[in-house]
C-alpha cells in the first residue's frame, strides 16, 4: 500500500501521458496486492461460526469508505479547486489528495499487524 501512493501520485501529477499510463498500471497492480490480506486476515483470527459475518462487515466498511466516500470527496475537492482557479488541473490534484488517505490505511494496517500473532494464538 505504501508503494502504491508514490506510483499513483506520479501518475496523477506527471505531464507525460506515457509516464502517467505506466505509473497508473503500477499503482493499480500494487493497489490489488493488499486486498487479499484485508479480506483474509480477519478470517484467520475469528472463530469459524462468525467468518461470514466478519467477511460481510469487512467488505461493507471497505466499500462504504472506498467506493462510497472516495468519489464524493474527490468530486468535492475537484469542484473546490476549480472554483479557486485551478480549472484544468483540479481533478488531478483532487485525486492526488484523496490517494493520500491510503497512507492512513497503511498506518492502520501496520499498527494492527502488531497484534496479529497474539490474536492468531487465541483461535
Amino acid at each position: 500500500m505504501l508503494l502504491m501512493v508514490p506510483a499513483a501520485l506520479i501518475q496523477f501529477l506527471t505531464p507525460s501521458l506515457t509516464a502517467s499510463l505506466a505509473f497508473g498500471f503500477v499503482a493499480t497492480m500494487l493497489m490489488f496486492f493488499y486486498y487479499g490480506p484485508i479480506i483474509g486476515v480477519p478470517q484467520s483470527i475469528v472463530p469459524p461460526r462468525i467468518r461470514a459475518l466478519t467477511s460481510a462487515v469487512t467488505l461493507l466498511v471497505f466499500n462504504l469508505f472506498g467506493l462510497g466516500l472516495g468519489p464524493a470527496v474527490t468530486g468535492f475537492l475537484s469542484d473546490r479547486l476549480a472554483g479557486a482557479g485551478m480549472h484544468d488541473t483540479s481533478l488531478r490534484f483532487a485525486l492526488s489528495a484523496v490517494v493520500l488517505f491510503s497512507l492512513a490505511g497503511a498506518g492502520s494496517i501496520g499498527w494492527a499487524s502488531r497484534f496479529y500473532a497474539s490474536d492468531l494464538k487465541k483461535h
